[in-house]
Formats: C-alpha cells, structure tokens, sequence
C-alpha cells in the first residue's frame, strides 16, 4: 500500500473516529479506491461534521459513490446533497408508507439501478433530477394503492429486481384511480412524470410567492389525507431541489441524519433563581 493511501487512511482514522482497518474493509466490499474513500470524506463526510458536529452516515455514502465511479469528486459533491435531502425529506414525513419495510436500503438499490442505466448521451445534471421525480411517481403510486400495507420499497421492489419497470408502476396507480376524488390532480402528475423528469426543472426564483401558494393549495385541497405526498410531488415537479450543499447553511447547519441543536435556557434560569 502507498504511503499516500496509508497516510489519508490514518487522517480519515484520526478525524471520523473510524478505524483505519473498518475503512479498508468497506473499501474492499465495495471494491472501491481507498483514494475514492479519502476524497469523499474529505470533500462530503468531513465538511458535513464539522457543520454539525456529527458523524454522517458514512457507509451509505460510499455507497452510493460506489454507484458512481464514472464522476469525479466534484460532479458527485454536486450530486450528494440533492439525494441527502430527498431522503431526508421522505423520513420528514413521518408516514410509514414512505419509511416502512427497508425504505433506506430501497432507495440505495433504486439509485444503483438508475445509475446503470443512464444514456450516453443524458446531461450530467438531468440524472438526479429523473431518480427524484421517478422517485416521487413511484411514492404517490404507493399512497393511492389500495392494498393494505404497500410500502415505497414495495413498489420499488420489483423495478430494483429488473422484473418491472417505472413505467409499469405508473400505469397500475392510473388504473386504481377510477373514482376517487383526487383522481385527476394525482393523474395529472404521474402523465406528467416523464416531460418532468427529461426537462431541465425551473429554479424555485422563477415561481412567484403567489403561484407557489395556488399551487399548493388547490392541488392538496384536492387530495384529502394525501397532502404530505402532494407536497412531496409539488417540490419535485415545480420547485425542483437545488444543488446547494447541504453543509454551507451557517445558520441551521444540520445534514438529513441529524437536527440542529436547541440553545439551553439554564443559564437563564440561574440567573432568574439568584434574582
């Protein structure tokens, strides 16, 4: 092993609290470069501590770079915090249908299959906007099923599998609609998956405070029950997820594993008993 690699393994071992032999061995599963280990926790995990004072879960994102050996650093720095915040956003919901079964390792195996199956020709940029907004589809197609129990890594399970596809998917949570009173604006995202997942998004700027307030409020108005997955929806194909890293808010800094910190008010509290 070069001194090189023996050096950043001793650094990752002395900043994350790591030991250098568990960071060989998640090198060796995932067959990655113990370079591409150094990079990321140089250029994600560690900035992502220091904000928060909190060790990221690192094997997740190894992971997924993994799935993404053909990016340089810089192009997946670019991509990290948008897939961080689209989980942290499903858990945000608090609704067993999006975080029930293994939701977490679903997403991983789904963003893995997405990942080998990009055009050659695709835009870097247009490949998480389309994991997210398939992503989306496939969460509102488990909340209108009407089977008992259906969770988002169910209906992932067999597009992860290669036995159907995202397509597929769509096309049987338009059959289950017949009927429903929010048939039309839940038939009206999922028609509209595909030109939203291939079009370059709108910058949230480029909405007015008024647009996103009616949009908003006659979509979920629409969808009783449903509104956290119409937002869900709404976020994906109007608003779009910045690429703003996730690290470089100074004043909430906090990562989709962890919540800032509330200040104590003991100080305080002294200070009033001694008056």
């Amino acid at each position: 092993m070069s001194k090189r690699i023996t050096d950043g393994l001793s650094r990752l071992q002395n900043q994350s609290r790591i030991p250098a032999t568990t960071w060989r061995h998640w090198c060796n599963l995932l067959d990655l470069d113990p370079v591409d280990a150094v990079d990321v926790w140089e250029g994600i995990c560690h900035p992502i501590m220091v904000a928060t004072r909190k060790v990221p879960e690192v094997p997740y994102i190894l992971q997924m770079r993994a799935a993404r050996l053909e990016l340089d650093i810089f192009d997946f720095k670019e991509e990290i915090p948008k897939l961080l915040h689209i989980t942290a956003f499903l858990y945000a919901l608090k609704d067993e249908t999006m975080t029930g079964g293994k939701a977490k390792s679903a997403l991983l195996k789904f963003y893995r299959k997405s990942a080998l199956q990009i055009p050659p020709d695709q835009p870097h940029g247009l490949f998480v906007q389309k994991f997210i907004v398939d992503l989306c589809a496939v969460g509102l197609v488990a909340k209108v099923l009407p089977a008992a129990n259906i969770t988002l890594a169910n209906v992932l399970k067999p597009v992860v599998e290669g036995h159907g596809s995202i397509e597929q998917i769509i096309g049987l949570g338009l059959k289950v609609l017949a009927g429903k009173p929010y048939a039309d604006k839940v038939r009206q995202c999922l028609e509209e998956r595909e030109n939203a997942a291939n079009n370059p998004l709108p910058e949230p700027d480029e909405l007015s405070a008024e647009d996103w307030r009616r949009t908003l409020r006659t979509t979920t108005s629409r969808m009783p029950g449903r509104r956290s997955m119409t937002m869900a929806m709404i976020t994906a194909r109007w608003r779009g997820i910045r690429s703003r890293s996730i690290w470089q808010d100074s004043k909430t800094p906090c990562t989709p594993f962890t919540r800032p910190k509330r200040r104590s008010n003991r100080k305080s509290a002294k200070k009033r008993t001694r008056r």
